[in-house]
């Protein structure tokens, strides 16, 4: 795997170019599989007006991994940004900015249309070291899915959607302050609402104390997504509710300047609830049928982080550390949160105690002792 990155400015740093390309051979038969992808991009990088115009292109067999993490190949994508920001702003207000993307995407084999969205948004902090702001995301066209029918040449027809949320957040600098969102989506489809939301209370005991807890929750109604085969091999779409919550503590001892412990523990609950079932037809589309099956889904997982960090030196840290997690999952979607808690303690469990050590060496100030 190898990749080329280029950034050029122009003199008074206004503008910029930026480019890169990359490329992987991949040893896995008899012919090597070969790989590339590349970007380009044009942006505004002074002032209060910023924009840039991106274009990349992804093949269908480059996997660039090795150089970081690649969520999905085989696409072409032009994306457009526009932000605005403003600093210097009287009264009780002293920042504000707004942003807005624009993206189209297509498959890079066969070429084919993907989808369309946008998302703008717009944040206002207070001289009060509040914080808030409001985000719309949208994909207003139809749009097609070609990973989740299973089966590569098929696809599935999404209808469009609108998605809004806002959030607020109080001074951080107070002993207790909080954070907040909340978020509401609805698309043609009737009677499909996605709502998520969250709130994350903090608790400043004194310097060496702080306390968070977090809370996040999302419902989406009427989501439909792959379900099976049945036996003549169709593919089987089913209508299902989904559930998401997630509750977590978080504690911080600063022990002095160089000494810290942080511990975090999580509580992920999923379930999914199906009601009905269609064949996915050729053009996307879904024809309801008489088909039946128990899909549902019932999900825990519970983790504990706990790390002491020391800075034995500039840039240098040892870290002791702990991990648990514990797993659950069945089909009892019905089954209450507490009940499904109190089932997923009982697991087995695992542990991972580590010790790391991150040592910066200074090359410069090595060579100049060596060549005095």
């Amino acid at each position: 795997v190898m990749c080329l990155l280029t950034s050029l400015k122009n003199k008074t740093n206004t503008y910029k170019i930026s480019a890169g390309g990359g490329a992987s051979l991949i040893f896995q038969s008899s012919t090597p599989a070969i790989g590339y992808g590349y970007n380009f991009g044009l942006h505004e990088i002074s002032g209060n007006f910023l924009y840039s115009g991106t274009f990349h292109v992804l093949d269908d067999k480059v996997d660039l991994n090795d150089l970081g993490y690649l969520d999905r190949n085989n696409q072409v994508r032009y994306n457009f940004n526009a932000t605005y920001q403003n600093y210097d702003v009287q009264g009780k207000i002293s920042s504000y900015s707004w942003s807005t993307d624009f993206e189209q995407s297509y498959l890079y084999n066969p070429n084919v249309w993907q989808e369309f969205w946008f998302n703008s948004s717009f944040d206002l902090a207070f001289t009060s070291n509040i914080n808030c702001g409001v985000n719309i995301f949208s994909k207003p066209f139809s749009f097609y899915d070609y990973y989740e029918p299973r089966v590569w040449g098929r696809k599935y027809k999404h209808i469009g959607f609108l998605y809004g949320s806002i959030y607020a957040s109080t001074n951080s600098n107070k002993p207790v302050f909080v954070s907040a969102n909340i978020g509401y989506g609805e698309s043609k489809n009737p009677d499909d609402p996605y709502i998520d939301g969250g709130v994350d209370p903090y608790f400043v005991l004194n310097d060496h104390v702080q306390i968070g807890l977090h809370s996040n929750f999302s419902i989406n109604n009427k989501d439909y997504g792959f379900a099976d085969f049945d036996s003549n091999g169709n593919i089987i779409y089913g209508q299902r509710n989904l559930y998401d919550l997630t509750n977590g503590i978080s504690f911080q001892y600063n022990v002095n300047s160089k000494m810290n412990l942080k511990f975090t523990a999580r509580d992920y609950y999923f379930k999914v609830q199906y009601t009905n079932f269609y064949f996915l037809n050729a053009d996307g589309s879904l024809t309801q049928n008489n088909y039946s099956g128990d899909y549902d889904l019932n999900v825990n997982l519970f983790n504990i982080d706990c790390v002491y960090n020391w800075q034995i030196a500039p840039g240098s840290y040892l870290n002791l550390i702990w991990k648990n997690n514990i797993s659950h999952l069945d089909n009892r979607s019905v089954e209450s949160y507490l009940n499904n808690l109190n089932r997923t303690m009982k697991e087995p469990q695992s542990n991972m105690l580590s010790l790391k050590l991150i040592y910066y060496l200074d090359y410069s100030s090595i060579f100049n002792q060596q060549k005095g």
